[in-house]
């Protein structure tokens, strides 16, 4: 049986986490120097060059959140019995976390990024892809933790990876928008991402407190039933 409000939740995850100040700010800079660098003469031209460049991106999110999705997948079934602690733990982390998240504090962890020199074209949009994702975890892992744990518990493979590819639609949409809309016309979009930041954080604050509620119910209708 699939866990649809776990898959609407991991969703929702995906869309804030694209939206982590860990991986936030290496957008401006990369949306000035390698987004509509050539000076395209017609709108289509621009939006095809657009949806290549957050497609190919997105292909590093998939690389990245599958492979550390299916590693944590792997490892959780082998340690089955502290899942109940593991899920209990995060929770709580998950709402304190979002609580700072509304009262203005961020709680970081220094990621490795992957060096982009060097790189050029497909390969490189592809390796942004995964430093955006490995980025993001430097602010939300204990939200994509909670993702996977839940999806350990489910009865068939497709349940298990189904919540891990929506947190990476839900950030592959927003990436591809964003480079869509970048491509057209950059500046003005360099200046809404300024002003709409300060309310993203708010909204993962909820999101992380909602995700940490779910997790800590969800467990706790395991142990009942």
């Amino acid at each position: 049986m699939i866990d649809w409000i776990l898959i609407t939740l991991a969703f929702t995850s995906g869309l804030v986490a694209f939206f982590a100040p860990c991986s936030f700010l290496l957008l401006p800079s990369y949306i000035t120097h390698y987004i509509g660098r050539r000076n395209k003469k017609f709108k289509e031209e621009k939006i095809i060059e657009g949806l290549k460049i957050g497609g190919l991106a997105s292909i590093g999110f998939i690389i990245l959140f599958g492979s550390v999705g299916i590693i944590i997948l792997l490892l959780g079934q082998s340690v089955k019995v502290l899942i109940p602690i593991i899920a209990v733990a995060t929770g709580l982390i998950l709402i304190i976390i979002g609580i700072l998240h509304l009262v203005g504090k961020d709680i970081a962890i220094n990621m490795p990024h992957l060096k982009l020199k060097g790189t050029s074209g497909s390969k490189q949009s592809i390796m942004f892809g995964m430093a955006y994702a490995i980025a993001s975890l430097g602010c939300t892992f204990p939200l994509f933790l909670s993702i996977v744990v839940m999806a350990i518990a489910a009865e068939s493979i497709l349940g298990r990876m189904l919540p891990i590819a929506s947190y990476t639609l839900g950030m592959s949409i927003l990436m591809i928008s964003v480079t869509l809309l970048a491509s057209v016309s950059k500046k003005i979009l360099l200046r809404k991402m300024n002003h709409i930041m300060p309310y993203f954080k708010k909204i993962s604050g909820v999101i992380m407190i909602l995700a940490g509620l779910y997790m800590i119910y969800w467990q706790w209708n395991l142990l009942v039933v």
